[in-house]
C-alpha cells in the first residue's frame, strides 16, 4: 500500500457490511506493507476492500482458495474427541461391556480410548479385571485392581490405541469382570476416544 499520507487501516470481507476490522494498518511514510488475509466470498463471487483514509495502491494476489469440498477435508483431517458415560452398571464373573462409544473415521488414524470408573459392591480383596475392547470379546490386554475394603471407593483407568481406516466404523467398549466369580459395581463409567488423523 504505497502512498500512505497518514495512519490509516484497511479493510478485507465478503459478504454483510464492513465489519470494522483491521487486515492492515500502515503507517504514514512506510513503504509498501505485505500482509496475508482470508476472507469469504459475496452471493456475487466477489470480496471487499476498505481503506481509512486517503488514497492508496493496493496489488492483491490470490494465492489460493478453499472449496466446499477442501473445507470438508480440512475438517476431517482434525482430531476430535468422543464421550460415552453411564451412571453406572455391573460385573461378574465373565467380561461385561460396562460403557462405549462408537468412531467412524473421516481419514485413516488412530483413536485413544481411556476408561474411567470407580470400583464399589464388590467382597473385600477381590480382584476386579477391566480393559478396551473394539469388539464383543474380551480386550487384548487389562489391569487388574483389589477391590477396596469396608465400603471404599477405588478410582480406575485403563487406555489402549486402535487403528482406524478412512470411513472405517469401530465401537469401543470398557469391559470388566470380578476375577473371583463375585459380583462387583462400576460406577459413574467414562468412555473417551480420541481420533487423530495419521501424519
Amino acid at each position: 500500500m504505497p502512498q500512505i499520507v497518514r495512519n490509516e487501516f484497511g479493510a478485507v470481507w465478503g459478504n454483510g457490511g464492513n465489519p470494522g476490522t483491521s487486515a492492515l494498518n500502515p503507517a504514514a511514510g512506510e513503504p509498501p506493507t505485505p500482509n496475508a488475509v482470508s476472507t469469504d466470498l459475496t452471493q456475487a463471487g466477489v470480496f471487499n476492500v476498505y481503506n481509512d483514509a486517503g488514497s492508496v495502491h493496493v496489488i492483491i494476489d490470490v494465492s489460493g482458495y478453499f472449496t466446499k469440498s477442501s473445507l470438508q477435508m480440512l475438517a476431517a483431517s482434525q482430531p476430535f474427541v468422543v464421550t460415552g458415560f453411564d451412571q453406572g452398571e455391573t460385573a461378574g464373573s465373565n467380561w461385561t461391556e460396562i460403557v462405549d462409544v462408537a468412531v467412524t473415521g473421516p481419514v485413516a488414524g488412530h483413536v485413544t480410548v481411556t476408561g474411567d470408573g470407580q470400583i464399589t459392591e464388590s467382597t473385600d480383596g477381590d480382584e476386579v479385571e477391566c480393559g478396551i475392547s473394539d469388539s464383543a470379546s474380551a480386550p487384548a490386554r487389562s489391569l487388574i485392581w483389589q477391590s477396596p475394603e469396608g465400603g471404599d471407593v477405588t478410582t480406575f483407568s485403563v487406555t489402549e490405541v486402535f487403528p482406524i481406516t478412512a470411513g472405517g466404523a469401530a465401537t469401543y467398549s470398557m469391559m470388566c469382570r470380578n476375577r473371583n466369580g463375585e459380583t462387583t459395581g462400576i460406577n459413574v463409567p467414562m468412555v473417551t476416544a480420541i481420533f487423530t488423523p495419521a501424519p
